[in-house]
């Protein structure tokens, strides 16, 4: 658990601005996407982590479990 709590997406609400995430609640949403898609092995680099937020901006969602 406690290596758990440190896990964190390897972008920054910064990075998903300049991807063309909108500032806003958005940016928190997506960011919390992207943590739990590292916690789920489901994303394990940084360009991972970008494909996955092109997936979820086109409206193909983060969640497929």
């Amino acid at each position: 658990l406690d290596e758990l709590v440190e896990v964190r997406p390897a972008l920054s609400g910064r990075d998903l601005m300049e991807m063309g995430v909108p500032e806003g609640p958005q940016v928190g949403q997506i960011l919390r996407q992207l943590r739990e898609a590292r916690l789920d092995r489901r994303v394990a680099t940084e360009d991972d982590e970008r494909k996955l937020v092109y997936k979820i901006l086109k409206g193909e969602g983060g969640n497929d479990r």
